[in-house]
């Protein structure tokens, strides 16, 4: 009966704790950060906000990518909103 009970206990362990790491994997694989930019010419920064005052000259439309896409196309952070 103790053997029994104690592989019960040791196979929910390794359950609660696969089941855990599992769900953090995913969470961070998921949290993915977005920044807004500028399609205008002259564009050449990303925002935090799409109501940055950076963004108020924009003369294209204002489009929501991922930062790892706006580092891509060679644009650095706002020095007003400065987005992580």
């Amino acid at each position: 009966m103790k053997q029994l009970l104690s592989l019960f206990l040791t196979i929910s362990l390794l359950c609660a704790f696969s089941g855990n790491s599992v769900t953090i994997e995913s969470a961070a694989a998921s949290e993915t950060a977005y920044v807004y930019i500028c399609t205008g010419g002259s564009a050449t920064k990303y925002h935090a906000k799409a109501t940055c005052r950076g963004l108020n000259n924009c003369r294209g439309k204002m489009v929501k990518i991922s930062v790892e896409e706006a580092k891509k196309q060679g644009r650095t952070p706002c020095s007003i909103c400065n987005p992580k």
